[in-house]
C-alpha cells in the first residue's frame, strides 16, 4: 500500500499519512479472523511489495503499512544523525521506543553500520512527561538561583499557568537552555543562597 513519505534532511512529515490510511482502511475489501496468529512482519511485507490500492488488503495491512512507514522515516534519520555525528550507538526512549519492531528495525539499521542500538527497559520508555516536567524543574530551579524571594508566591508570579501554551511546530533545537547547562556543568544544586554569594 502507498503512503505519503516525507523526510527532508533530519525532519520527518507524518502530513497526509493518517488521512491517507484511514481513506484506505474505509476502502478494505476483506474480512480476516481477528483470532488467527498474525504473520511476521517481513512475510506481510514481501508479499504487500507489489501490492497497490486497487488489490485486496485488510485494516491490518493499513495498519502493518501505517507502522513500517512511520518507522523506517524515524530510522532514517536516526541513521543520517549517526553519520553526520559520527556516533556508534543509538538510544531508543520515549513511549514509541517500547515497540519491539522499531526496535527490530533500528537494530538492523545499526549492525549495518556496526553500531549498538540500546532499547532501554520499558519501565523508562514512557511518555515524555516526565521529561516535559522536568524541563520544568530545571526551568524553575534557573529561575531561583537569581531570585532574592523564592516563596511559592514569587514563584506563581515569575511562571503564572496564564502563561503556558503550546506550539505544534516547536523545534527543540531551538530551546536557550544555557541556563540549566551552566548549572549542570558546575555540578551544583542551584541554590539562591549561592547565587548570592
Amino acid at each position: 500500500l502507498d503512503l505519503p513519505y516525507a523526510v527532508k534532511g533530519m525532519d520527518v512529515s507524518f502530513s497526509g499519512l493518517l488521512t491517507k490510511a484511514e481513506s484506505l482502511s474505509t476502502r478494505a475489501k476483506r474480512t480476516y479472523d481477528r483470532n488467527a496468529p498474525l504473520p511476521p512482519p517481513e512475510a506481510c511485507l514481501a508479499s504487500d511489495a507489489s501490492a497497490s490500492d486497487d488489490d485486496e488488503y485488510t485494516d491490518a495491512d493499513v495498519c502493518l503499512t501505517l507502522q513500517e512507514t512511520c518507522f523506517a522515516m524515524l530510522v532514517e534519520t536516526a541513521e543520517r544523525a549517526m553519520s553526520h555525528t559520527g556516533a556508534d550507538s543509538l538510544l531508543l526512549v520515549g513511549g514509541v521506543g517500547c515497540n519491539k519492531r522499531l526496535q527490530a528495525m533500528a537494530e538492523a539499521m545499526c549492525a549495518e553500520r556496526g553500531a549498538i542500538c540500546h532499547a532501554t527497559d520499558e519501565r523508562f520508555c514512557i511518555d515524555n512527561g516526565a521529561m516535559v516536567a522536568w524541563a520544568g524543574w530545571n526551568q524553575y530551579n534557573a529561575w531561583r538561583v537569581g531570585a532574592s524571594d523564592t516563596s511559592d508566591e514569587a514563584a506563581m508570579k515569575a511562571f503564572p499557568v496564564s502563561n503556558g501554551f503550546c506550539t505544534q511546530r516547536f523545534r527543540t533545537d531551538d530551546v536557550y537552555a544555557g541556563a540549566w547547562r551552566n548549572l549542570e556543568e558546575e555540578g551544583d544544586e542551584p541554590t539562591a543562597k549561592k547565587a548570592k554569594s
